[in-house]
């Protein structure tokens, strides 16, 4: 089930599911998405994360661009689990071919040109995110 940024599968007929959770970082021409996929319990209006399962970054944009060198993490905002915030961040590096641009100035946009006629632009993203009272 899709809830704005946030993605809901319920795992056990208990209040146990798996939450994926995710900010863009989108300059115009490319659209990387930072995700953190979160193991969250609820009951009644109590609920606490209890562990992060995952954090990475995606491609989502329409074009032909890589994601590389792609570093992510999630911590706890109390500094241990379970918990009822978490803060996200990520950096990586996008990487576009020359010939792939389709006209676009990605220079005007913060990319640089390599010697090995690619654009490359390096990116970072971060945010917090609160599950429960």
């Amino acid at each position: 089930m899709k809830d704005n940024n946030y993605f809901t599968r319920e795992i056990a007929p208990a209040a146990t599911d798996i939450k994926t959770i995710y900010q863009d970082y989108n300059d115009g021409f490319a659209i990387a998405r930072l995700y953190a996929v979160l193991s969250v319990y609820s009951s009644g209006s109590f609920g606490q994360i209890n562990s992060v399962l995952d954090t990475y970054w995606a491609n989502v944009g329409d074009g032909v661009y890589t994601i590389e060198d792609a570093h992510a993490n999630s911590v706890s905002g109390t500094g241990k689990f379970p918990t009822n915030k978490i803060s996200v961040s990520g950096t990586a590096v996008i990487d576009v071919a020359f010939d792939q641009t389709g006209g676009f100035d990605l220079a005007g946009i913060g990319y640089s040109l390599t010697t090995s006629n690619h654009f490359r632009k390096a990116i970072q993203k971060g945010y917090t995110y609160t599950y429960g009272n």
